[in-house]
């Protein structure tokens, strides 16, 4: 989820998740302040040709998994999402939201649950990046091994759709280390997937400093991205757009970026699929 009002992505200097066997990133974030590179290219042209058929294709995909895990007779929740993240809970969380977030968690092979890295569950009126509140429904940030800042309208709608807000951000969170350092995405794994590119380039004389680059392939942006009203501006957003697709709008992902749908299958959900409609 993207802070509107400052500079986007604010979630930059993660990576797209811990290191697994042959796919390996490389190297800490150089960018640890938490400045945010700026974006090379016309993004926005390059992804508005995705909108309409994902708009399109949304609706088989309303009876999804996380659709179903909010419906009477669907199974309780198997543990409390505290305990799974090795997390505290903070705030003013009620029961049902905190069901509500356990279950985003019981969606998801418990191989991915484990390299989520988060040490604080806030809960609070408006979440907050440097004492000011933002109008972002939630937050991820790296603070004290990860903080995720629930606010108020993360669920003043649909059970489901807090649910897509949860995942997206609880999936920032495997962008840390086991120790909770910000990996840097420069791994030939991250450019293949998703086309972006994380390099110095000169900015003057005796500047330089860290800057995304989108090369090849159409930007994937999906239905449950800032609504399809905006793309993904760097590569850890638009990898964290396609993994929350990837659960709950698994035949929109699929049937666009298919080669990036086999890899996150392997990759990062063990081979475990989700469907749309059932």
């Amino acid at each position: 989820m993207r802070v509107r009002f400052l500079l986007p992505a604010l979630l930059l200097f993660g990576s797209i998740a811990t290191a697994h066997p042959g796919e390996t990133l490389d190297g800490d974030c150089p960018n640890e302040t938490g400045d945010v590179p700026a974006v090379i290219g016309d993004v926005g042209a390059i992804a508005a040709a995705g909108l309409a058929e994902s708009a399109a294709m949304l609706a088989a995909c309303a009876n999804n998994a996380l659709y179903q895990a909010t419906q009477p007779g669907a199974a309780t929740a198997s543990r409390a999402a505290d305990e799974r993240l090795g997390a505290r809970f903070t705030g003013p969380w009620t029961a049902a939201e905190k069901d509500l977030l356990a279950r985003v968690l019981d969606t998801l092979p418990p191989s991915l649950v484990e390299r989520m890295r988060v040490g604080e569950l806030r809960r609070a009126k408006d979440a907050t990046v440097g004492g000011r509140a933002i109008p972002n429904p939630a937050v991820f940030t790296p603070n004290g091994g990860g903080l995720l800042q629930v606010a108020d309208r993360a669920f003043d709608r649909q059970p489901e759709r807090a649910m897509v807000i949860l995942l997206h951000e609880l999936l920032h969170s495997t962008q840390l280390t086991s120790t909770g350092r910000p990996h840097r995405p420069t791994s030939d794994f991250f450019r293949d997937l998703t086309g972006w590119r994380y390099d110095i380039v000169s900015t003057g004389i005796f500047s330089r400093e860290y800057r995304w680059t989108h090369e090849g392939r159409r930007i994937y942006i999906g239905p449950n991205y800032g609504e399809g009203l905006f793309p993904p501006d760097n590569g850890l957003e638009e990898m964290v757009a396609a993994m929350v697709d990837y659960v709950a709008a698994p035949d929109v992902l699929k049937s666009e970026q298919p080669a990036m749908y086999e890899r996150l299958r392997t990759a990062f959900f063990g081979g475990r699929e989700y469907r749309c409609g059932g």
